[in-house]
């Protein structure tokens, strides 16, 4: 029998079908993109009831493609984080929901399809500076701007998803450094 705990990151609650705290978007990709925290945040509405699907399609996905959909979708200083609604018959369900009560692991995440507005950066990175439009967020095995499927709402989580991504710490003129707040807090939880 499964708590029914609303709103905490990381739980599933197969009594409601959903998945809590899921994280949808990082700030930066594998694939060599850089997400403006402002094109992030101005487009939450655009990902309030995705669908998510099973692996990202070329055509159209087919209706056993879908999983379910987003909501309560929320901007935090790590990314995009939504609770996933999920068909409890779909296919494949069951071996998401095993990687979500097992704590996130496996190189198991969201990845988006969206279409926008970006610009290559003085070092040649590409800067997604706009999202208009999200076609779907799938359920992907090694997605791109997420590690796991939960990977944590804090800074210490933030910091050690960069990590695995093989990237440098950010520097004080990087936008994404913790401004003073975020830091002070981050180092009293921990001490």
């Amino acid at each position: 029998m499964n708590a029914v705990i609303e709103n905490k990151p990381g739980v599933v609650d197969r009594n409601k079908c959903i998945v809590y705290g899921v994280k949808v978007l990082g700030f930066s990709s594998m694939n060599g993109r850089i997400y403006d925290p402002k094109a992030i945040r101005d487009a939450v509405p655009l990902y309030e009831n995705a669908p998510v699907n099973k692996d990202h399609k070329t055509e159209a996905p087919l209706f056993s493609d879908r999983l379910g959909w987003l909501q309560n979708v929320r901007f935090t200083s790590e990314g995009l984080y939504a609770d996933f609604r999920y068909n409890p018959h779909a296919d494949g369900i069951d071996s998401f929901l095993w990687f979500a009560e097992n704590n996130g692991l496996g190189d198991v995440g969201f990845s988006h399809l969206v279409s926008g507005k970006s610009i290559p950066d003085q070092d040649g990175t590409e800067r997604v500076v706009r999202i208009d439009r999200v076609r779907s967020v799938d359920l992907v095995a090694n997605p791109a701007t997420t590690t796991t499927i939960f990977e944590g709402e804090g800074l210490w989580a933030n910091i050690n998803a960069k990590r695995k991504r093989g990237e440098k710490p950010a520097e004080k003129a990087d936008e994404d450094y913790p401004d003073q707040k975020s830091w002070s807090d981050l180092t009293k939880d921990n001490t």
